[in-house]
Order: C-alpha cells, then sequence, then structure tokens
C-alpha cells in the first residue's frame, strides 16, 4: 500500500507538470484580452492546490460552461456571415432588377407619350391611359415589394446581431464567474491578481497612489460556533454587500480568505486610505446583520498600505496582514497602516 501512494503521488505531479506544462504553452497562444486566458490562469492557480475538490469541481464546471459559450458563439457568427452573405447577394439581385425593371418602366412611358400626341380619338388615349395606370401600378408594386424585402432582410440582421451579442454576454458572464467568490459575489483571488495588476499599471501611468488594505472580520470562529455556518454565511453576504454599496466605484474588493476581505484603493496615500476605511467600519459597526430573525454584531480589523511599482500582489497583502494584526492586537475594530 505504501509503495502504491506513492505511485499515486508521483503519478499526481507528473499530471501537474503536464498541465502547467500546457498551460505556460497556452498563454503565450492567446490574447491577453482572450477568454481563453483566464481559464488558464484559472488551471493553472488550481494545480497549486489539487487536493481541494470542490474548487476544482467549481472551475471544471465553469471552464465546460465558457466553452460551451464559446462553441455557440462560433457557431452564431459563422451563420451571420453565411446569412449576411446570402442577404447582401438578394439585395444586390433585387437592385438590378429593379433598376431593368425602371429602365424598362421609363421607355414604355416615353413611348405611351410620343403615341399620345398621334392619338385622335377619346377611346385611343383612355386605352392609351388605362396602359400606363397598368406600368405605373406594376413598377408600384415591384418598388413595394423590394421595399418589403429589404425591411425583412434588415430585420433579419438585427436579429443576428442580437443574438451575436447576447452569447458574447453570456461568454463575458461565463468568464466573469471564474474570478468572482460564489459566496459573497465579490473578486475572488483570481480576480484579485487582475484587479492589482491593472491598478498598479495605471497608477504608475498617472503617478497617482494605490493604497491595499486588508479586512479581518472580529471573533469570526466565535459567529460561526453561535449561530453556525450559515449564520456566518450571512453575515460575510451582508457585509459584502455594505462593502459595496459604500465602497467608491474605483475601489476594488475582494474575497481573500474565509472570513478576510481585501481591498484596492486607487487615489489614495495612507492616511486618506486608513480615512477611508475607518468611515467603512463606522458604517459596518451601525448594522445589525440578520440570519434567521437572530441579530448578530460584526465588526473588522484592518490593515493599510501603500502599493510600490515594485510590489507583488502577495508582498502587499503580507504588509497590509501585519498591520491588521496590530489592529487585532490593538482592542480590534480599528485599522493600521504599516
Amino acid at each position: 500500500a505504501p509503495g502504491r501512494r506513492r505511485c499515486d503521488e508521483r503519478l499526481i505531479a507528473e499530471m501537474s507538470a503536464l498541465l502547467t506544462t500546457l498551460c505556460d504553452n497556452l498563454d503565450g497562444m492567446t490574447e491577453q484580452t482572450s477568454w481563453m486566458r483566464g481559464q488558464v490562469d484559472v488551471l493553472r492557480d488550481s494545480l497549486q492546490h489539487p487536493d481541494d475538490s470542490r474548487r476544482l469541481g467549481e472551475i471544471r464546471r465553469s471552464i465546460a460552461q465558457s466553452a460551451d459559450s464559446q462553441r455557440r458563439l462560433q457557431v452564431a457568427r459563422r451563420d451571420s456571415v453565411d446569412e449576411l452573405k446570402r442577404m447582401i447577394s438578394t439585395w444586390i439581385g433585387s437592385v438590378g432588377a429593379l433598376s431593368h425593371s425602371t429602365g424598362a418602366f421609363g421607355d414604355r412611358i416615353d413611348a405611351h407619350v410620343e403615341s399620345i400626341s398621334g392619338i385622335e380619338s377619346i377611346d385611343q388615349l383612355s386605352e392609351t391611359v388605362r396602359e400606363i395606370l397598368a406600368d405605373t401600378q406594376a413598377m408600384s408594386r415591384q418598388i413595394q415589394s423590394s421595399h418589403d424585402e429589404m425591411a425583412a432582410m434588415r430585420s433579419r440582421a438585427l436579429a443576428l446581431e442580437h443574438e451575436v451579442s447576447r452569447l458574447e454576454d453570456e461568454l463575458a458572464s461565463a468568464s466573469t464567474q471564474i474570478i468572482t467568490d460564489h459566496l459573497t459575489s465579490t473578486m475572488n483571488r483570481r480576480g484579485l491578481e487582475q484587479a492589482f495588476g491593472g491598478a498598479q499599471s495605471r497608477a504608475g501611468e498617472f503617478r497617482s497612489p494605490l493604497a491595499l488594505a486588508v479586512l479581518d472580520v472580529d471573533d469570526f470562529k466565535r459567529v460561526n460556533d453561535t449561530y453556525g455556518h450559515k449564520g456566518g454565511d450571512d453575515a460575510l453576504q451582508q457585509l459584502a454587500r455594505i462593502f459595496k454599496l459604500k465602497l467608491r466605484s474605483s475601489d476594488a474588493v475582494a474575497r481573500f480568505g474565509g472570513e478576510e476581505f481585501v481591498l484596492l484603493l486607487p487615489d489614495l496615500d495612507v492616511d486618506a486610505a486608513v480615512a477611508h476605511v475607518m468611515r467603512l467600519q463606522r458604517e459596518v459597526t451601525s448594522h445589525v446583520f440578520l440570519s434567521d430573525d437572530k441579530h448578530i454584531f460584526i465588526t473588522f480589523s484592518a490593515g493599510v498600505t501603500l502599493v510600490t511599482p515594485s510590489d507583488t500582489l502577495t508582498g502587499a497583502v503580507e504588509r497590509a496582514d501585519e498591520a491588521m494584526y496590530a489592529a487585532k492586537r490593538a482592542g480590534k475594530n480599528c485599522v493600521r497602516s504599516v
């Protein structure tokens, strides 16, 4: 049995190395904005925790959903191109036929005009007028038919455009799920990594500050022990809703651990970021969280640091984490910076 276990472990290690190599190869083949890039990054991250079967299952389902959306989008785009080509061909044919009919109609009108000058009886004139009316009505019907055909083609083109747009939105939604925490609907760790890279680049480009804060719910184990895991989950969901409502639109929030959140605060130096988080702290303490009609009082401790151009997300989080633990030691429900 021990020998078999070692063999299984070696096999898992080899498969992980193989998948990592595959991710690296795909990484170089996909565009930065491609939906595939996000899938590859998430798969690579999951290989760091191969024992988390729940997380692996979520990733597998999300990748399968995204792949299905991508396939349907490709089919819709191909069908749209084919349909538009048919429509253009039909339109060109209709314009050609209408142009020919218009020319023939003009020739007939000219002939009628010439014949009118030689008419001497009212009967002959009446017959010519009837012929002119018949030709005019036939031309009018053809013009109306062409108009209706063009309107139908335009309607079809709009429907195809709408379907492609819907599938693109569906694919974007499926890809977004990969970087979203399923419980709180904030970003997850992978989403935070993407947001951190973008915020750090913008801060460097515009020479503006970027602060990062780590928030940890105080005595969360007591909350779980007292109200059960459902009570803890309800509290985290309501806490995340407050964050989304009270943070600036430029801020980003991610659930980084069980009861830990990370904030990205662009255009704020350390002092301004501390004041910003303290306002958020007061907002949270003014709320009573509910779970199955039970009142839960929540506070959090926070640490703030300034992100430097050379920082990695891990390095910045570790510094803010140290400040957060200083806040815990200072009595909790407060903010410290480093």
